[in-house]
């Protein structure tokens, strides 16, 4: 999964990319959310088509305040730049999988 490094990459995928992309808000200190990178790159493998991007909620308040992360980890499916559906808290692996089906 690749992380968010600077908020302008982030625009860079919503805005320029045509393609299908994951984005999980998470923190650091969130157990959830570590157990949820666990299953998320279990998903990688098996999507080739998908783009799966980490952002840190902290590190990027601007973000987090613009799609109302109010707790994490949430998962949004954004698809040629539009948010389609999101999911909030901890998932099961085959809950992942069927949110990320469109």
């Amino acid at each position: 999964m690749l992380k968010l490094n600077k908020e302008k990459e982030f625009n860079y995928y919503i805005n320029n990319i045509n393609f299908s992309l994951i984005v999980i808000f998470y923190t650091n200190w969130c157990s959830f959310c570590y157990d949820l990178e666990k299953k998320i790159n279990k998903l990688i493998l098996r999507n080739k088509k998908l783009k799966f991007l980490g952002i840190d909620a902290e590190k990027f308040p601007n973000l987090s305040n613009y799609y109302k992360i109010y707790s994490v980890p949430v998962i949004i499916f954004f698809h040629n730049g539009n948010e389609i559906k999101r999911k909030i808290n901890s998932f099961d692996f085959d809950e992942l999988n069927n949110f990320i089906t469109f």
